[in-house]
């Protein structure tokens, strides 16, 4: 059984923007047939946009997927090459909450991570196999829009993506080399809009715990 130490325990920005888009490419090719969609998060997305490489090394990939659609997104990747059982949250946490999986496309670790939109109140779940953490953050949006949306790039191609507003205020609050540099290509792109961005409040951390304390908790 692969196990994420057998990856690189110690991995950090070791993975190039063209692996990045390679990855994403094959992704999207395996879901083309479907009517499922992955949303790109992170520090990637406003290159995409640009048609720009980064010229800088990115850790992973990140993307979001609507809760109803995790599980045929789970059936239709169990079946390639790119999927790993250890990585796959339903397959370690007894909750009976699915906080997503991880992939390995070509060296290139992929998160998908499902996220509910009821009642004007969006819940993301996400799952660090490296470090066996489950989190849950809420916010309350006005629109779905605001939290999700599909760009046109520089060069023609679509991207579904997290808006870039929200990338925006995720990065506001980190103030590392990269996010600076990740803030001026984002208002490179000039896709940003005001008045979402004016209105969308932090998303707010309401779980961060290890495999171990939720299934401690369960069989207590």
């Amino acid at each position: 059984m692969y196990d994420f130490k057998d990856y690189n325990e110690n991995a950090e920005d070791n993975v190039s923007f063209k692996q990045v888009k390679s990855a994403l490419s094959k992704l999207n090719d395996i879901l083309k047939n479907t009517n499922l969609k992955l949303f790109i998060s992170g520090g990637t997305v406003p290159y995409l946009l640009l048609n720009q490489d980064s010229k800088r090394m990115h850790s992973d990939i990140d993307t979001i997927c609507f809760k109803k659609d995790i599980d045929k997104i789970r059936k239709v990747l169990k079946k390639t090459k790119y999927y790993i059982p250890t990585w796959d949250s339903l397959n370690i946490v007894k909750d009976g909450k699915d906080y997503g999986l991880e992939l390995l496309v070509d060296n290139v670790p992929v998160g998908i991570y499902p996220f509910n939109y009821e009642n004007n109140l969006l819940t993301q779940y996400t799952y660090n196999p490296k470090d066996q953490t489950c989190k849950i953050k809420q916010i309350k949006l006005d629109d779905l829009k605001d939290y999700i949306f599909t760009y046109t790039s520089k060069n023609g191609d679509i991207y579904n993506t997290m808006s870039l507003e929200f990338i925006k205020k995720s990065k506001e609050c980190c103030g590392r080399k990269k996010d600076v540099t990740d803030l001026k290509k984002i208002l490179e792109t000039g896709l940003i809009r005001p008045n979402i961005l004016n209105r969308i409040n932090e998303i707010k951390e309401i779980q961060k715990k290890t495999v171990s304390d939720l299934n401690d908790h369960i069989n207590q």
